[in-house]
């Protein structure tokens, strides 16, 4: 049988989860402002943009988002009215179908230049001038 965490054991475990929340909305934010899209879409878009041929079936990509099939489902219409991503049918299976990144769609997670900073937020990453 699990042991019940006690008073202080409780108050740090709920003061990690209050302070993940706000570095995960803080995230959101940042990347909204900074590249027009929340985290959840940067996050499968860098899924799709390191996978094999830009493409991954929706069952290992929401995996990978950390995402339910059913959220990963409207992000990704989101994404494929914007043009980002693009249903392709899966070899010998036409009722599955692949979601790729296209051109404009990889090059969006690289545009925003956005990383992780202290704090837990994300920043422009600036190029040397040359």
């Amino acid at each position: 049988m699990t042991r019940w965490l006690d008073d202080d054991e409780q108050r740090t475990w709920r003061n990690y989860l209050a302070v993940t929340q706000l570095v995960q909305e803080a995230l959101d934010r940042q990347l909204q402002r900074e590249a027009g899209m929340p985290h959840t879409y940067y996050m499968i878009l860098v899924a799709l943009s390191e996978a094999p041929g830009r493409s991954m079936r929706m069952h290992e990509l929401a995996r990978r988002a950390q995402s339910s099939q059913s959220r990963l489902s409207h992000a990704i219409a989101r994404l494929e009215e914007r043009g980002w991503v693009c249903r392709n049918p899966c070899a010998g299976r036409p009722a599955r179908q692949h979601r790729r990144a296209d051109r404009r769609g990889v090059r969006r997670p690289r545009s925003s230049r956005a990383r992780p900073r202290r704090g837990g937020t994300a920043q422009p990453v600036r190029r040397p001038h040359s």
